[in-house]
């Protein structure tokens, strides 16, 4: 509970494990990953958090990606990201404009 988390759209010829967990809201047809050294890509692929549900179960808290918060802004010429495990960093980035 509160470890960053990736959202990633696997192929369509993808076999899905049995353990993984979906993502689906908003009609994304997401699999949930995490930022471990084998895991993810890149820090900047985090997409969101995992918290606890009102049901019991673990969720996800979307947050924009670096790349969604540069897209999102035409005057950022990049994002600065101390660090990947703050959620309160993820909803307010540095971002540097032009």
């Amino acid at each position: 509970i509160g470890s960053p988390i990736t959202l990633y759209t696997p192929k369509d010829s993808y076999k899905v494990p049995d353990h993984a967990v979906p993502y689906t809201e908003g009609g994304s047809k997401a699999l949930v990953g995490c930022l471990g050294w084998k895991c993810a890509e890149t820090g900047g692929d985090r997409a969101g958090f995992w918290m606890p549900g009102e049901d019991g179960k673990g969720r996800v808290q979307r947050v924009p990606t670096a790349f969604e918060t540069l897209l999102g802004n035409p005057d950022a010429s990049m994002v600065l990201v101390q660090d990947t495990h703050d959620i309160t960093e993820a909803v307010n980035p540095t971002v540097i404009s032009k």
